[in-house]
């Protein structure tokens, strides 16, 4: 639990508590608690937490929070379930393709395609910007 910190450090800020279990909520709000959210993080309360936080805190001493800078920090992507294969459909037919077997993405003719490493093109219903969500950062 992370309140050993607390024993070793005066915290002079307010801190939005993001844990998985809710037993530890009583102690937090002594610490200077804006909020306590218990994971998985839902954005609602993630978003309310920061609203509460730029109301409570002196005008003087307000920092420029932005919900989704602070979102992308706390929704690590290498915790995120990525996509492990595609299906693909040919003529009446679905193609199972694990992305092991995917050589590059690349986009022509406003399609989206995959490359096999058995040189085959694939057309996929996805762009790639959302490829780049989907897929495992490595």
């Amino acid at each position: 639990m992370p309140f050993w910190v607390f024993e070793k450090v005066e915290i002079k800020s307010a801190i939005i508590f993001i844990l998985a279990y809710d037993e530890h909520a009583l102690r937090a709000f002594k610490l200077n608690s804006i909020d306590y959210i218990l994971k998985p993080i839902d954005e609602d309360d993630l978003e309310a937490a920061v609203q509460k936080f730029q109301t409570r805190i002196p005008k003087e001493d307000s920092l420029k929070m932005n919900f989704e800078e602070i979102r992308k920090m706390l929704f690590n992507p290498f915790d995120k379930n990525h996509k492990k294969r595609f299906t693909v459909r040919i003529g009446q037919h679905l193609k199972v393709i694990l992305v092991e077997e995917i050589k590059c993405f690349f986009s022509e003719n406003k399609g989206t395609y995959i490359r096999t490493f058995g040189n085959r093109n694939y057309l996929i219903e996805s762009s790639l910007e959302l490829l780049e969500q989907e897929l495992e950062p490595k």
